[in-house]
């Protein structure tokens, strides 16, 4: 499936960046938790990776799909005005969502520069 129609099926209050969804606003990020750290058990560890391994695939198909932004025409604007107001939408409901976009920015400049 193209990256870009998977991204469309993300439900509407999943966070694309990390793992948090209108149900959970905990902080998952081992730099976000810090000291918490420390007293976290193995199975709390397990939960809270398999939730970052999820943000990671989905960060992963949204870099994947800003691919649209390649294309010029009148079939492509559609699908741009969706990714940017999509896009948008993420970066004003979430600080953790932010950084990592800008995050995410950041390594796809450097593997477009090699």
């Amino acid at each position: 499936m193209i990256p870009y129609r998977q991204v469309q099926e993300f439900p509407e209050d999943l966070h694309w960046f990390c793992p948090r969804n209108n149900e959970d606003s905990d902080y998952h990020f081992a730099e976000d938790l810090q000291d918490e750290l420390l007293g976290e058990t193995a199975q709390a560890r397990d939960v809270r990776m398999q939730k970052l391994q999820g943000a990671k695939s989905r960060k992963t198909l949204v870099f994947d799909s800003l691919q649209i932004f390649a294309f010029d025409g009148k079939d492509a604007a559609q699908y741009q005005k969706w990714m940017k107001d999509r896009l948008k939408q993420q970066m004003t409901q979430c600080d953790v969502c932010t950084r990592e976009y800008y995050r995410g920015r950041r390594d796809l400049k450097q593997k477009l520069d090699e």
